[in-house]
Parts: structure tokens; C-alpha cells; sequence
């Protein structure tokens, strides 16, 4: 066999052990690897968009001088009917879900 030959050889080896890891079925799941690496990665790129705006919410009030939100504060408050430092501490939702009930 010549060098090309073992090479040939070599790579086409290769080709088929990741063929049967990308296409072999979990006895489990029923999934492929290639089924777990599309649905891993359509879940992360579902959540991206809300990752991103949360994190230009927080930036752009930490820029403005807004402090953090703190649940445990913000449950004390709503417990002693603050209002006011409430709508500092909470989050906009559970402000509005506080304001509604």
C-alpha cells in the first residue's frame, strides 16, 4: 500500500466513525447526536434575543443611575405595602403584577 493508499484509507475511516456518531440511534431518546446538536442549538438561539435585551435593559440603567432589582427587597416592601421602594426593587413585572392585585 502506498502512502496515498493509507491516507485514503486513514480519512475514509474517519468519515465513517463520525457518520455513525452523527447518525447512530440512542436506544433511550430515539435521537441521533445530530438531532441533540440541532435541538441544542435551537434552544440557545431561541434564548439569545432575551439574553441580549435584558443585558442592554441592565446597561443601559446602570448607565442612567438605576439601581439593580432585589427580590428579597422587593418581597419586604410588597409585604409592608411600600410601594414606593418597591418600584425600585422589583422587577417591572412583578411590579405591575403588585400594582394589578
Amino acid at each position: 500500500m502506498t502512502y496515498q493508499h493509507e491516507q485514503l484509507a486513514l480519512y475514509g475511516g474517519l468519515a465513517l466513525a463520525v457518520w455513525w456518531l452523527m447518525f447512530r440511534r440512542d436506544p433511550v431518546t430515539g435521537q441521533t447526536g445530530l438531532d441533540t446538536i440541532v435541538q441544542g442549538t435551537a434552544i440557545q438561539a431561541g434564548q439569545l434575543p432575551g439574553d441580549i435585551f435584558s443585558g442592554a435593559v441592565i446597561g443601559v440603567g446602570k448607565s442612567v443611575g438605576v439601581p439593580a432589582t432585589n427580590l428579597t427587597k422587593c418581597q419586604a416592601d410588597i409585604a409592608a405595602g411600600d410601594t414606593w421602594n418597591a418600584s425600585f426593587d422589583c422587577t417591572a413585572s412583578e411590579f405591575v403584577n403588585y400594582l394589578r392585585s
